[in-house]
């Protein structure tokens, strides 16, 4: 029974640890062709959607992972060009601010925007 309870514990710790970002929001600012878009990236389970605060219309929709404090994401729909290349960002928590920092990403004009963002939790 102890060894039941236990397997439990581990179970959940490790499903939370893996699922920081899952129903979360954060605020930041986008540089989209020379304006600054004040947006919100909304993660879901497995879904990140990146929409303008003042109109709610669609920038980016990708699937994401986060493990291990590695956040990789793939656009599903949206406007930039990154279309099947997958990105890796390492990512920080502190004081209700991500942090992130590029692993990796086939998509360079992505990776440019992304390499050192700091979001706002909403």
């Amino acid at each position: 029974m102890k060894k039941m309870i236990f397997l439990l514990v581990i179970l959940f710790i490790a499903a939370g640890a893996n699922a920081q970002l899952a129903n979360t929001k954060w605020g930041f600012t986008l540089k989209m062709n020379d304006n600054d878009v004040a947006s919100l990236c909304a993660f879901s389970k497995d879904t990140l959607t990146v929409t303008a605060e003042g109109d709610g219309s669609l920038i980016e929709k990708m699937v994401f992972t986060d493990k291990d404090g590695v956040l990789t994401i793939k656009k599903v729909e949206g406007q930039s060009e990154c279309n099947d290349e997958a990105g890796s960002y390492k990512y920080e928590i502190k004081d209700n601010t991500l942090t992130l920092t590029l692993v990796t990403d086939g998509c360079s004009g992505r990776g440019e925007i992304l390499d050192k963002a700091k979001w706002v939790k909403k």
